[in-house]
């Protein structure tokens, strides 16, 4: 949220996530996404970038981003090119939310939020990704590295996973917390694990 500096600034502000898979990028970018969303002229959140523009390339991601800032007026773009035209001039005096979620590839970047000049005064574009050097050839004002999950963090949502409880049943303590030694911090491999094991015995 910091880093964001909403309301303290009038440039535009492009900030990373950064941090291996399963790290909790995506959630908490929707999390800082939903908090704000209400300071801006528009907003999108774009899921799935690296995976979405492999199926479909990159002119349906321009055509949502246009789509759900002008807040449903549809758009017909010819191809990304187009696309990259279309939002330098039809929210350059938008102040807007953008979340690049999973992004993968420069051309991504380029294609979707090339420049802080695409939009309007104000706007914040967060960027979520594996790579780091992706947003250091992008310039992005700040990175945010995701870390892992303190101990006490990891434990609760094991928990809640794997017993549908804040803390570990009577008797399950020692087991819960091999299974967050393993786990190592890591949110993604911790809810799989728990709710893998919701409902088994102790001998399961």
């Amino acid at each position: 949220m910091s880093l964001l500096a909403i309301g303290s600034e009038d440039d535009v502000r492009f900030i990373g996530i950064w941090g291996m898979g399963g790290i909790g990028k995506t959630p908490l970018a929707r999390v800082v996404y939903d908090k704000v969303f209400n300071e801006f002229q528009g907003g999108c959140f774009i899921a799935n970038v690296m995976s979405e523009s492999e199926k479909c390339g990159l002119v349906p991601l321009q055509q949502k981003l246009i789509h759900e800032i002008l807040m449903g007026k549809s758009v017909y773009i010819r191809d990304d090119c187009d696309g990259v035209h279309m939002i330098k001039n039809r929210l350059c005096h938008k102040k807007i939310l953008l979340v690049l979620d999973d992004v993968d590839q420069f051309d991504q970047l380029e294609k979707l939020a090339g420049d802080s000049k695409w939009f309007g005064s104000g706007s914040r574009v967060i960027i979520t990704t594996k790579d780091r050097h992706l947003l250091g050839r992008h310039e992005v004002h700040e990175i945010y590295e995701a870390q892992g999950l303190k101990y006490i963090e990891a434990l609760r949502l094991f928990s809640l996973k794997a017993f549908k409880e804040r803390d570990p049943p009577k008797g399950y303590l020692d087991f819960s917390t091999s299974f967050v030694d393993y786990a190592k911090g890591l949110p993604l491999a911790i809810s799989v694990l728990g709710s893998l094991l919701y409902n088994r015995s102790k001998k399961e």
